[in-house]
């Protein structure tokens, strides 16, 4: 919106775009065209394109619809790559498998659910400083100077309600009895006058908003469209780092229990680490619905202004007030009422909207922690398919010799051997789905169109650029890439690190907090 005219000024942005195209054309012709060729001549005040307002327009238009589709379209990315990992991992034979004879849920249990705590109470931690943030960016935190400004330009524009316009070239002309009747009736709203074969429409009420939305209009862009996106990069490299510290850590307790997988566990560093995109997209969503949502309620502020003059304005309307001055005694009525009531009628009706923006913001701490909980959850079940590729569990039989036992054994065996082997078939036919998936996404070499706001002047062209100069994110084939050895051993030393000097500290916490909670 930063283009769009009244963006940056102290006051509300008008509600159209001033366009012409007719002026438009014969400009954009004059350059298409052949010079040479006779040219028409543009209209008189537009020497340039840019004059016509189309090209703000255009670069409006994609400015207001393209981020939100883009930042569509990584969510949905996330997701595909989230699920691509679980079927590639449910779907992996690289590892050897270990007979143990306890379950993937029983390994957890001893070697993993500490980490689990350890990440959520790190994710509780940073959602509690996280919600503070986002309610500092309430608008309307300090609403007394706007208030009291509001009051006294109450008065004034109640006082030249009786004129046709006060902002126009003879402010001082009077509306006609019968128009100035028909607002009243009308309470205040939007009324339409066809007077004398003009249309001129009338919003006593919205005007009255307008006042307070004007002396607002600063403080809620800065705090709703800069304060509260300007959130979203920290609270991204913070996730960053929690989450990464937790895979690490828990690839280190895997490896020091599985040596002998190390190399299918480095595989599996960047689908765990992958999760992490899923809540920072669920996170940008929760701020995009704070500052939507806050930003509809003050729309309605003229019909709540208007539910407050309800009385007024029937009592102004009565057929009492009739006979000679009876327009001057309607209109001393509303004054009366502007110069009594307007600071209670704009102190209530503000509050009404302050609590409904304090509202969206509060939503904000539970949808937080309904995110990392779902997002704690996908890694559990993530490690989980891990380890059962890796655990192959092998249940002792409790009869011993007898024939019964026997006869239970062979049939648990046969029945085991064939719901591996349906496995086996399905892996197979999941490895090339997954295949497939993965050429027709990797092996795309075609140019791939973006868009380019950055030329407002000219408004927005096209350009393209090749697929080695977009960011690989979301490519597949980076997800299945093992690191050199230098990069390896690197990792080893860190992880090595980390659970020396922060795994058995931060246990002892969780452990603490397990026996104050008992």
């Amino acid at each position: 919106m930063k283009n769009c005219p009244g963006a940056d000024a102290p006051y509300c942005p008008p509600k159209i775009f001033p366009i012409s195209v007719r002026a438009y054309w014969p400009l954009r012709k004059r350059i298409e065209d052949d010079p040479d060729a006779p040219q028409e001549e543009p209209m008189e005040g537009f020497p340039d394109e840019a004059y016509t307002g189309i090209p703000a327009l255009k670069s409006w238009l994609y400015e207001a619809t393209i981020p939100p589709r883009e930042r569509h379209m990584k969510a949905l990315l996330h997701r595909l790559v989230g699920l691509y990992n679980n079927l590639q991992t449910w779907s992996d034979q690289e590892c050897e498998k270990i007979k143990l004879e306890m379950t993937p849920e029983e390994l957890q249990e001893k070697y993993l659910n500490t980490e689990y705590k350890i990440l959520e109470k790190k994710l509780r931690t940073f959602g509690a400083d996280f919600s503070k943030d986002v309610a500092d960016c309430n608008p309307l935190k300090n609403t007394n100077k706007a208030l009291a400004t509001c009051v006294e330009e109450c008065v004034d524009q109640v006082n030249n309600w009786i004129y046709k316009d006060s902002q126009r070239a003879n402010p001082h002309a009077k509306l006609a009895y019968a128009t100035f009747l028909a607002i009243i009736k009308s309470g205040g709203g939007c009324f339409l006058s066809r007077a004398k074969g003009q249309r001129i429409i009338y919003d006593w009420m919205d005007g009255l908003a307008n006042t307070f939305r004007n002396q607002v209009v600063s403080q809620w862009v800065t705090s709703l469209h800069k304060q509260l996106p300007g959130l979203e990069a920290p609270a991204g490299a913070a996730i960053d780092a929690r989450w990464d510290h937790c895979v690490d850590t828990i690839i280190g307790i895997l490896k020091k229990s599985f040596p002998r997988q190390r190399q299918y566990l480095i595989t599996k560093i960047s689908p765990l680490k992958s999760i992490k995109e899923e809540i920072k997209d669920a996170i940008g969503k929760v701020l995009d619905d704070v500052a939507v949502n806050s930003d509809g309620l003050h729309k309605e502020l003229a019909a709540d202004m208007k539910d407050r003059w309800k009385t007024t304005f029937k009592r102004a309307a009565g057929a009492k007030l009739k006979g000679k001055g009876s327009m001057k005694n309607r209109h001393q009525v509303l004054i009366k009422f502007a110069k009594t009531k307007a600071a209670k009628t704009y102190k209530d009706a503000v509050a009404k909207m302050k609590k409904e923006v304090t509202d969206e913001i509060n939503k904000v701490p539970k949808q937080l922690e309904l995110i990392f909980m779902r997002g704690v959850e996908k890694l559990r079940q993530q490690v989980k398919l891990i380890m059962d590729n890796i655990v192959e569990y092998e249940k002792k039989q409790g009869d011993g010799g007898s024939v019964e036992g026997l006869k239970e054994e062979e049939s648990e065996i046969g029945g085991s051997e064939d719901l591996r082997r349906q496995k086996i078939e399905l892996q197979e036919s999941i490895k090339a789905m997954l295949y497939k998936w993965f050429s027709s996404w990797d092996g795309c070499t075609d140019d791939i169109p973006m868009t380019d706001a950055e030329d407002h002047e000219q408004g927005t062209r096209a350009s393209w650029l090749k697929q080695s100069q977009i960011l690989t994110s979301f490519s597949l084939g980076a997800l299945g890439e093992v690191r050199d050895e230098l990069e390896e051993d690197c990792e080893d030393q860190m992880i090595d690190m980390i659970l020396e000097n922060h795994a058995e500290e931060d246990k002892i916490k969780v452990e603490e907090e397990d026996e104050d909670s008992d």
